[in-house]
């Protein structure tokens, strides 16, 4: 296995009418607001990491948002679903080892995506699961068309079956907290969220 020290990253980012419907403490442009910045701190996170040189978000976010010192790519988005877009995207790109992060992980850091990458270094093909151990927060591939993505209902199954390995042993708390409800909201927060969904919540908090 080849020993690789840069990577692209893919970061698919919902529609914002779709965003986080589930935190049902906040308005919709509240809901909308913290996808958002959930996004932009993962962004912020990666764009700190010394073995990232290319960051592209499928779907769409505010850039105004985040300023990272590098080019962030944008593709939209092909409309057939999450896997789809990831293969779609994937098979414009050149021969790099890639991987896909999903972007509501707003307690991720820089260091954890380092140890994660290093970690995926021994294996053709590997994953993050999510804390919850039936989902999947991070998938790596030494080329970007081996990804074979399949995100969706019990995804770390699917994909431990198609012959990614489960990179279970590394410790990176925040890159297996996704958000999606006010209880995995509040475990970030209890880890420590990023600066922009600091102020999203400061933004939206009850008096």
């Amino acid at each position: 296995m080849r020993l690789v020290s840069s990577w692209a990253a893919l970061v698919p980012i919902k529609a914002t009418n779709q965003a986080k419907s589930r935190l049902i403490h906040h308005t919709a442009e509240g809901r909308r607001d913290l996808a958002q910045a959930f996004a932009a701190d993962v962004i912020c996170a990666l764009a700190s990491c010394e073995d990232v040189m290319r960051i592209i978000i499928i779907g769409g976010l505010d850039t105004t948002l985040i300023d990272v010192g590098i080019d962030v790519e944008i593709f939209p988005d092909d409309g057939r679903g999450l896997n789809s877009a990831i293969q779609t995207t994937a098979q414009s790109m050149p021969d790099l080892p890639t991987f896909v992060i999903v972007g509501d992980l707003p307690a991720v850091t820089t260091d954890q995506i380092k140890t994660a990458l290093a970690s995926a270094q021994a294996h053709e093909r590997s994953i993050i699961s999510d804390g919850a151990g039936t989902g999947t927060t991070t998938l790596l591939a030494q080329t970007p068309t081996s990804l074979n993505p399949q995100f969706g209902i019990r995804s770390r199954a699917a994909h431990v079956s198609s012959g990614a390995v489960d990179l279970m042993n590394i410790l990176a708390p925040g890159l297996r907290r996704d958000v999606d409800t006010q209880v995995d909201l509040w475990d970030a927060r209890r880890l420590g969220v990023g600066a922009h969904t600091r102020a999203a919540l400061d933004r939206w908090q009850k008096p």
